[in-house]
């Protein structure tokens, strides 16, 4: 027999930059969730929207919030202050979880007795652009899953922290990218391996201009190299080979020469060593 204490009350926090494409799928998937509803809050924090995500919100039954300052993990924070739940699960504003999402991720850090989580996130390409193909190339579930059992770092795409690792550890660095997966190294000092919810599937909505794409690199890196990352070499031009291969890659959708591959690919490079360099100007934060 199922008891109260398998249920939990559980906080599910998002931030949300002018994602109105993507937001209704967010919280059409929070609806069909299987795990308790009157044992979950679902709070949407508004990073400055200006495309009507704020009015998606209103329709919608989940608390809302604002942070006027743009940092997804500054919104985060405000989120978790105004949380009660005893597990604080994360999405991202165009990640959709499956109805099992919450059951799974609860369910894998009450097994493991532990107070991080990561889920299994998987990329799905809603914008036929190049930008969006690389994208969901790049970092397939499988990768993102290596890389955590490797680094022990998580994506705020789809993590769960329970209430007393902030109280503990403190909240997320108040920058614009990289704070997930520091946190979750600042929150994990013995480095003992973090439990993988495989069943917590939530959706990558990939919808991104090439330009954007770009954009992400760059800020990824400045955000990485302001929690302490290694400065990264000089980006040498990827091969005709490797763009070759990831051209042969697009979805169905995605029509680009290779040329153009390889241009975006050394370009990409050429972004993420910018916002390195960026990144480690500006001093890493305490």
């Amino acid at each position: 027999m199922t008891g109260a204490s398998d249920h939990p009350p559980v906080s599910v926090i998002i931030p949300c930059r002018n994602e109105a494409a993507s937001l209704p799928h967010v919280l059409a998937g929070l609806e069909r969730q299987t795990y308790p509803r009157e044992k979950t809050q679902i709070i949407v924090v508004d990073n400055g929207s200006t495309d009507g995500s704020w009015a998606i919100l209103e329709q919608a039954s989940v608390e809302r919030l604002r942070e006027p300052v743009a940092s997804a993990y500054r919104a985060r924070n405000r989120g978790i202050a105004a949380s009660s739940g005893k597990y604080l699960l994360f999405l991202d504003a165009d990640t959709v979880p499956v109805p099992e999402w919450i059951a799974e991720m609860v369910h894998t850090a009450q097994a493991a007795d532990f107070w991080l989580v990561g889920g299994r996130i998987e990329n799905e390409v809603t914008r036929p652009t190049l930008g969006s193909a690389l994208l969901a190339l790049a970092r397939p579930a499988e990768f993102r899953h290596a890389s955590m059992e490797q680094t022990g770092r998580l994506s705020g795409g789809n993590m769960l922290v329970t209430r007393e690792a902030f109280d503990r550890f403190g909240l997320f660095l108040p920058i614009q990218s990289g704070a997930d997966g520091e946190f979750s190294l600042r929150a994990n000092p013995e480095r003992r391996p973090v439990p993988y919810a495989g069943r917590a599937v939530v959706v990558h909505r990939c919808d991104i201009s090439t330009w954007g794409y770009l954009r992400r690199a760059f800020r990824i890196a400045r955000g990485q190299a302001q929690t302490g990352a290694p400065a990264v070499p000089w980006p040498w031009r990827p091969g005709v080979r490797p763009a070759r291969e990831m051209q042969g890659r697009l979805p169905v959708g995605v029509r680009a020469s290779w040329p153009r591959v390889w241009m975006v690919m050394w370009l990409e490079r050429w972004f993420f060593f910018l916002g390195n360099r960026m990144g480690r100007r500006m001093g890493r934060l305490p």
